[in-house]
């Protein structure tokens, strides 16, 4: 079933919607390597700093505030790559949710409302067709639909990334 969600997305959806979703994955995951490679920098960077302390008895001042000013410039650098991975990997799960979403939606409405013979009301005042019942959990289907979704993109999504790290 897992397969078949990605299939639907990554496989058989529209060109245009494959393409963003390819770029995107691309920019999540080289920014992923980055700062993959900046924290292991900071690591090192960090390591410096101790031992420079620890060799010269924090006689070598010059030293020490050159390895402390290039530590903080590398943190206030991080925090906009950061912010800029964040950003990417939300658009990326946003276009697949809402891609699945739709797929999900029109094969409800037409599988559950539409075979039946209701209709679908045309303005706010049209009561020809069925409303909508919640379920058990006070939901929609649609509600339920929407949630599910993005639930397994979450998931998925987090899951790959953190295999590939």
């Amino acid at each position: 079933a897992t397969l078949r969600l990605l299939r639907l997305f990554w496989w058989e959806s529209p060109l245009r919607t494959r393409f963003g979703a390819w770029v995107r994955l691309a920019a999540v995951i080289a920014v992923q390597l980055v700062r993959g490679r900046a924290g292991t920098w900071l690591s090192s960077e960090r390591r410096r700093q101790v031992d420079t302390m620890l060799e010269g008895g924090g006689a070598n001042r010059h030293r020490i505030l050159l390895g402390l000013a290039r530590y903080l410039g590398a943190l206030l650098l991080l925090s906009p790559v950061d912010k800029v991975y964040w950003r990417l990997l939300r658009a990326l799960r946003q276009l697949w949710s809402r891609h699945l979403t739709e797929h999900f939606l029109t094969n409800f409405v037409e599988a559950q409302c539409l075979s039946y013979g209701a209709s679908i009301p045309q303005d706010e005042g049209d009561d020809s067709g069925q409303a909508a019942t919640p379920g058990a959990d006070g939901r929609l289907p649609d509600q339920r639909i929407s949630s599910d979704v993005s639930t397994f993109v979450q998931l998925a999504t987090s899951l790959a990334l953190e295999a590939l790290q």
